[in-house]
């Protein structure tokens, strides 16, 4: 706790200042010491995007949630302060500095974590998809690939977990961090870089690629971390089932590639699908994968925000237009704002 207390800065908001506003994807936590706030919703008004109050927070509330650190999830309310407000703020830096010191002071919330977990479970691309956004596999069959996802493993790990240990036996395997930081210390225990999200990395030498740090240990440093593992065996008799007869693109000679690609996701929209493959490279390299709860807005009809599409992996998503509500289907949104054709959101989503 004085660990905590030494990362954390009290900040006074007057009437009407904004202490976070919806969208932003900054990740402290604010605890709100004296005062009062109001908890606000873009909504739309008419032909304008304007904020609507839908709850009060006071004293003792607490503005985001540790155990998604790390995530980059979009804050889902502004909050206002209502009347001279005191937040104490504790820096997301700072929780994960001290985490990688007392891992333990999360035991009082495993139930917590476990729960956090089982949310992004359902709410995570599928594996076969996954897979297909590494570099590493790029060049393989498809069929291969949904061999791997439908053999390999999606895994839970909490703060402090070893993920990957390379000075065990069957530790050849590949991983893919879909959430959460993960720090690599080297053979002699020593800091030798991080793992961030979406990120394919190994501990020693594998089929698919050399690791960079061979021998070295991979432990959690966010509160939660989620990781699918592409075990030796499954690697290797897949390989056998689908290149018998055939070289295959893996090399194992070279350095295991850890890009996270999302070339294939932009071309499977319509917009795009009749787009050169260099064009759509480009457009892979600018695309930013991002994550929202059920609730959170992507857009707002009539708002002018940045003239952005949006190309679902997975989830469902409501359309809000004229006073009504319904589910949509559509897997791309906002091409007309982003080519120009409209300066407006249609519906807000």
């Amino acid at each position: 706790v004085w660990a905590l207390a030494e990362t954390a800065k009290r900040v006074e908001f007057q009437p009407g200042e904004v202490v976070t506003r919806e969208g932003d994807c900054e990740e402290d936590l604010l605890l709100i010491e004296e005062g009062y706030c109001h908890v606000e919703k873009l909504v739309a008004d008419g032909n304008r995007a304007s904020s609507v109050a839908i709850g009060r927070l006071g004293p003792s509330a607490i503005i985001g949630d540790i155990c998604f650190i790390g995530s980059g999830l979009p804050r889902p309310c502004t909050v206002r302060a209502r009347s001279v407000v005191e937040i104490l703020r504790i820096p997301a830096a700072g929780i994960l500095s001290v985490l990688r010191r007392y891992p333990g002071m999360l035991d009082g919330i495993e139930g917590r974590l476990k729960e956090a977990g089982s949310f992004l479970q359902m709410r995570l691309p599928m594996r076969n998809e996954a897979l297909h956004c590494l570099e590493v596999f790029e060049e393989c069959e498809y069929a291969f690939r949904n061999e791997l996802a439908a053999n390999c493993k999606r895994q839970l790990f909490v703060c402090g977990q070893v993920v990957a240990d390379g000075s065990t036996k069957n530790s050849d395997n590949v991983y893919l961090l879909e959430f959460g930081k993960c720090s690599i210390l080297d053979s002699f225990g020593k800091p030798a870089g991080e793992v961030s999200a979406s990120a394919c990395f190994a501990v020693n030498d594998t089929l698919a690629g050399r690791a960079k740090v061979p021998g070295s240990t991979v432990r959690v440093l966010t509160p939660i971390a989620m990781v699918i593992v592409v075990t030796a065996k499954v690697l290797k008799e897949a390989l056998e089932r689908h290149y018998e007869r055939k070289q295959h693109p893996l090399d194992a000679g070279r350095m295991l590639n850890p890009v996270y690609k999302l070339d294939h996701i932009v071309s499977s929209a319509a917009i795009f699908s009749k787009c050169s493959r260099e064009f759509i490279q480009d457009l892979g390299r600018g695309a930013e994968a991002k994550c929202y709860i059920p609730g959170q807005t992507l857009c707002v009809k009539a708002g002018q925000d940045v003239s952005q599409t949006f190309l679902l992996r997975n989830g469902t998503i409501i359309l809000e237009k004229d006073g009504r509500r319904e589910q949509d289907e559509r897997n791309v949104i906002g091409e007309m704002v982003m080519l120009g054709a409209t300066h407006h959101r249609p519906a807000t989503v």
